[in-house]
């Protein structure tokens, strides 16, 4: 306990006759209350990333806006491409997608789920296996990703 102590309140230190009754109860109240704030910022961060998507009201006006909110990351468009055609694990779609960092891929991913753009299925597994899927809303997009395929033949065709 003094150990413990004296890392985190050095001016509590001393032997334990020193150290009152009253000191003693400060460090750990504040030492449970560090405790419990991170516990709370936990289940915050919890409570936020599974949150369903957002309401009408929350949305843009603009419809572009809206969908360039939903899709407008380099990744994000990336994502949905390569799982047009169908499902793919976590593996396979980081090296499909390109040279993106495993963590900014879960984020995408995370946030494609939040907004119903894509399913993730964990199976309960050694080692967990977690599949990744469009939803019909996900594949509803699919008329824009041509259009931009489209355009972006167009563009290399008059620039090479």
């Amino acid at each position: 306990m003094k150990k413990y102590l004296n890392i985190l309140y050095p001016e509590l230190s001393g032997t334990p006759a020193e150290l009152s009754y009253t000191n003693i109860k400060f460090a750990v109240f504040y030492a449970v209350k560090s405790y419990n704030k991170n516990i709370f910022m936990y289940f915050e961060a919890e409570k936020r990333r599974l949150q369903p998507m957002q309401t009408t009201r929350e949305l843009p006006a603009c419809p572009v806006e809206t969908t360039l909110m939903l899709i407008g990351d380099k990744w994000k468009v990336l994502i949905l491409r390569d799982l047009m055609p169908g499902t793919k694990r976590f593996g396979e779609l980081k090296k499909s997608v390109g040279n993106v960092s495993q963590k900014v891929l879960t984020a995408q991913l995370r946030d494609m789920e939040g907004n119903g753009l894509v399913n993730r299925k964990v199976y309960a597994e050694v080692p967990p296996r977690v599949e990744y899927s469009l939803t019909e809303l996900g594949k509803s997009l699919k008329p824009i990703l041509d259009a931009m395929w489209n355009w972006g033949e167009g563009y290399k065709a008059k620039n090479s």
